[in-house]
């Protein structure tokens, strides 16, 4: 099978690259930065050559690249993490968020409609397009984006929905509560919980800790999405979180 990762570099991206890597799939990445070292990534040591399996690109300035690897290696499977990710930061440049998540992915898309062998286009969305809530949200639930972030992931997947309506685009979407694992960005909240328990360092939570948060572990992460490419028929959309 023939797996197109984009935003290898990402938590769940990677995961899922040295997933398939380590299965003997036919698997490529593209992210706008290198792979880390085996310190955070583990893995990357069963790796000798990076070389044709991992482009360094990125929507904004490496679009037209972007898709001439694409085109060249012709996937069977797209898994699609590319894309401005923090929410907060969003409010400061929202214009960035729409250029990338919105504009440069719609031109993305477009360019998927003429590949020849696609079978399944896989997005990972967010929950955020849901905006605020303190009610269980499922698939039919209304669109509320409270963010430029969120709006600009609500607009995208508005938009799958609109190829799959004209072209008959083989979508399916994943809405995902946090991640947490090995390989994690020392950053994210848990990692970074790590970091300060064994550094002794007060731990201090973005908002003063009021908001509750759900976390799905990395192994769970990647047999969703082996449901979502072997189970799920095209045009469908999952969310995924625990019961709290």
């Amino acid at each position: 099978m023939k797996i197109l990762i984009l935003g290898s570099g990402s938590f769940a991206g990677q995961l899922l690259f040295s997933h398939y890597l380590s299965n003997g799939e036919n698997v490529i990445g593209i992210n706008r930065s290198a792979p880390k070292d085996s310190a955070r990534w583990p893995w990357v040591k069963n790796v000798h050559n990076f070389k044709d399996i991992w482009y360094q690109y990125d929507l904004i300035n490496s679009l037209d690249s972007i898709i001439e690897v694409t085109n060249q290696f012709q996937p069977e499977i797209i898994i699609d993490f590319l894309g401005e990710g923090m929410v907060a930061p969003s409010w400061k440049r929202p214009e960035l968020w729409y250029e990338t998540n919105l504009t440069k992915k719609a031109k993305l898309l477009n360019s998927f409609l003429n590949l020849n062998n696609l079978r399944k286009y896989i997005r990972a969305s967010t929950p955020e397009v849901y905006g605020s809530n303190v009610d269980f949200q499922n698939e039919e639930s209304g669109f509320n984006p409270s963010t430029p972030y969120a709006v600009s992931h609500s607009a995208i997947d508005m938009h799958l929905r609109c190829l799959g309506n004209q072209y008959k685009f083989p979508y399916v979407i994943g809405r995902y509560a946090n991640f947490y694992g090995v390989g994690q960005q020392l950053y994210r909240v848990i990692p970074k919980l790590f970091l300060c328990c064994l550094s002794r360092k007060k731990f201090v939570l973005d908002g003063g800790g009021k908001s509750s948060r759900s976390f799905i572990f990395s192994k769970d992460i990647i047999t969703s999405f082996e449901a979502m490419i072997n189970l799920s028929e095209p045009f469908r959309e999952y969310n995924f979180s625990s019961n709290e």
